[in-house]
């Protein structure tokens, strides 16, 4: 497998002019580009997006959130705010070379960029608090996403991957797996360590109907366990996990009856190196090369009954978990909308034809106005169903502690032990059905389909979009645009096609007599 460091020897920056490749493209704080207007010799800088485009504490909705919630709003200005850091530290700069890497090594992984994310503490940014996370909400989680997508799409989704499987682990609200993989997650960010996570539940021979409720009866099931003294074993084939090669753990879904699978699945949690659990293909993928995405194989692999996850009501399970993470697919797209914008203004701030600035030309400002409307459209959307899984879904359960709390409490073995109880979460599931009941889970699951296939379908056409205003220079793979187009398809695809999210905005949405 290539190491970065390979990377950064074999793909010297040097050899940038021996293919025609124009300099590097200057980042917000670069000097100004030397060019000439007219006949008189001036300077113009890169064009860039006002404040109120990138600035969260800038956007309409968070003057209203400041006063409202000043809890919140201060978590999503903080954590937009690590995010830019990391991403201009870590991303910007790099991410167009390993992409070109990743090309021809599908086994490639922008390790640096992970570890470098560690001090952040990004990977446990969602746990709850009291078992050792930062409890980010999902306003803030969505900032996240759009923030890290803007630098590069694959980094955005090797965090979301890790974050799908924390949601399913709390939408079953098991809060005994919780606190254990919450504790093994922080503490590796303190030792400098990443324990990545992957929900492996795709199969072959059912894609998006497995993410659909109502379908999964339809789609063909391969996956089984079964009762062992001490545990389970498990026999599983899994298709196009992201994560899925390097995870730390994978979270596989199986059931004990093929023919009534969502009535017996469960999770199971497999460590990597448990005897039986083999990786098999992995994708060459058109777009978001730095997210693997892998075939998982569990040849009767044991597992222990304390890596079981409970799954009392699997329906509610999987639809809670696709109510908060298809938003951050919103919030993905919304990034690789902007990220194409920033890149296209670059362009354009060097870019003279015909003895004037291509952008004076008027077709060039009516497509940079569509592109600026279709990131505040997407923006909106996804935002809107943040706040939707705020106000009344699963994140509605994990307020954050009061501020009388002692903060002792949140390190707390008595506390995490009696918050782990069984009991403890027997009694959360029945009053996470009494606050959201099935028509309330419903509709989140509608507001978080519109964020993620409209939001997606906008991605896609900007990034057609900046194309043509680029024109064949969009080739060239330095100002990154033909690499945004291929990493904004791919959002069309996971958590669901864009069909199925059309299915469930009909279903959530759409009233019936």
């Amino acid at each position: 497998m290539t190491t970065l460091t390979e990377v950064q020897e074999t793909r010297a920056p040097a050899a940038a002019p021996e293919r025609g490749l124009p300099e590097p493209l200057p980042s917000a704080g670069a000097p100004a580009v030397q060019a000439t207007r007219g006949s008189a010799a001036g300077t113009i800088e890169p064009l860039q997006l006002r404040h109120e485009l990138r600035e969260f504490d800038r956007f309409p909705v968070a003057r209203l959130l400041e006063a409202a919630r000043p809890d919140l709003h201060a978590q999503c200005v903080a954590t937009m705010a690590r995010a830019r850091d990391y991403a201009e530290r870590h991303l910007v700069g790099q991410v167009e070379r390993w992409d070109e890497v990743a090309s021809q090594d599908h086994d490639f992984v922008p390790w640096t960029a992970i570890d470098a994310g560690l001090p952040y503490r990004f990977l446990s940014m969602s746990i709850p608090s009291i078992f050792g996370g930062g409890n980010t909400g999902a306003l803030a989680s969505a900032l996240f996403a759009e923030e890290i997508a803007t630098a590069d799409a694959g980094v955005s989704v090797i965090y979301g991957a890790h974050g799908l499987a924390i949601a399913i682990a709390a939408a079953s609200l098991d809060m005994a797996m919780v606190s254990r993989l919450g504790r093994e997650i922080s503490e590796g960010e303190r030792q400098g360590t990443a324990v990545l996570l992957a929900l492996a539940h795709t199969e072959p021979g059912g894609g998006s109907d497995v993410e659909d409720v109502d379908d999964f009866k339809r789609a063909h099931i391969g996956s089984r366990f079964t009762r062992v003294p001490g545990g389970y074993r498990l026999h599983a084939r899994k298709v196009f996990i992201s994560n899925g090669s390097i995870a730390r753990y994978n979270i596989v879904t199986a059931a004990s009856d093929l023919t009534r699978p969502l009535e017996t699945m469960r999770g199971f949690v497999v460590p990597s190196d448990a005897p039986g659990f083999v990786v098999g293909r992995v994708e060459h993928k058109m777009g978001q090369r730095l997210s693997t995405a892998a075939e998982i194989i569990c040849d009767d692999v044991f597992v222990p009954e304390k890596d079981a996850i409970l799954m009392a009501d699997a329906g509610r399970v999987i639809d809670t978990t696709l109510s908060v993470t298809r938003g951050p697919v919103g919030a993905i797209s919304a990034g690789i909308i902007r990220g194409v914008l920033e890149r296209t203004l670059r362009y354009l701030g060097q870019k003279r034809v015909r003895g004037h600035w291509l952008f004076e030309e008027q077709w060039v400002t009516l497509a940079l106005a569509e592109m600026v409307g279709a990131l505040q459209a997407a923006r909106g959307l996804y935002i809107d169903a943040s706040l939707a899984g705020e106000a009344w879904g699963l994140a509605s359960l994990a307020r954050p502690l009061p501020p009388w709390v002692p903060a002792f409490l949140t390190d707390n073995r008595l506390v995490r032990t009696v918050a782990a109880h069984p009991r403890v979460a027997e009694r959360a599931r029945a009053i996470y059905r009494e606050r959201v009941p099935d028509a309330l889970l419903q509709r989140l699951v509608g507001h978080a389909s519109i964020a993620k296939f409209v939001c997606s379908d906008l991605a896609v056409r900007m990034t057609m979009k900046a194309i043509e205003i680029l024109g064949e220079d969009a080739n060239d793979p330095a100002w990154g645009v033909e690499k945004c187009m291929r990493d904004a398809k791919l959002t069309q695809l996971f958590e669901g096609t864009n069909q199925i999210n059309r299915l469930h905005v009909t279903r959530g949405l759409v009233k019936r007599a």
